[in-house]
């Protein structure tokens, strides 16, 4: 999983890169998307993105061998997009 985030503010950033993905949920009490990455031998420690009052979210799921996009706009502005990459072929 890939996650970048583009704000008027702060410009473009690239938050993390390739982690190994594990979820992205929605909590309605809190009204947050919460997105999770990382915890494998490269990654030990976990990246948590938590994007506040999501006000669209558009999920892309792109033909085979891309990447599927998840793109969510906050109530101040910021976008935020999570990348999912196909895990690579393994050796035959």
């Amino acid at each position: 999983m890939t996650v970048e985030v583009a704000n008027v503010d702060f410009g473009d950033q690239l938050e993390a890169e390739k982690l190994p993905f594990a979820f992205i949920e929605y909590d309605k009490d809190d009204d947050v998307i919460v997105g999770v990455g990382g915890r494998d031998s490269r990654y030990p420690t976990v990246l948590q993105h938590i994007i506040n009052k999501p006000q669209n979210v558009f999920v892309d799921t792109a033909a085979p061998n891309a990447a599927s996009v998840v793109e969510v706009l906050d109530a101040d502005g910021t976008q935020t997009i999570v990348s999912l990459h196909a895990a690579p072929a393994l050796p035959s």
